[in-house]
Formats: C-alpha cells, structure tokens, sequence
C-alpha cells in the first residue's frame, strides 16, 4: 500500500479547520447575497425588513452549508461550488 505524502493528503482530504472556515466565510457571504436580492424583489414598500431577513438567513444558512461542505472538500472546492450557485442562483 503506497503512502501518501503531506500534499497528496491536502489535495484529496479538506476537513481541516482552513477549509471548515473558508466554507462559513464563502457560504454565508454568498447566500447573504443572494438572500437579500432575492428579498428586494418583494418591493421598496417593506422598507428593506424583507432584505434583512433574506440576508441574516443567507448567513445563516449559508455559513453553516459552508462550513459543512468544507468538511469534506478543500477550499478550491468550495469556492468553485459557491461561485457555480452565484452563477445559477444569484
């Protein structure tokens, strides 16, 4: 059976706290965004209430997709996977 090297192990493995937190950051940032354009579109007449929750849920949910997609992916990874729902969802 063939040892892996230190580089081997980053490349295949994430579920380090580096990729957990790149994941949080990435996720929550990315459904912040999405969540409170998304909300905007209700219209001005909430006053931009819609906008808050759209974007403390997008944090919410976001950060901790994120941070549970990074458990098991490097942080490329994630950030091509978040960037790919931008793309489609944002």
């Amino acid at each position: 059976m063939k040892e892996l090297s230190i580089v081997e192990i980053n490349c295949v493995a994430g579920a380090g706290l580096e990729e957990v937190f790149n994941g949080a950051i990435i996720g929550a940032t990315s459904y912040a965004f999405i969540g409170g354009k998304w909300a905007m579109a209700s219209g001005p007449t909430t006053f931009g209430i819609a906008q808050l929750v759209g974007t403390v849920m997008g944090i919410a949910i976001g950060g901790i997709g994120g941070a549970l997609y990074g458990l098991t992916h490097t942080s490329d990874q994630v950030e091509n996977f978040f960037n790919n729902v931008m793309d489609y969802a944002g």
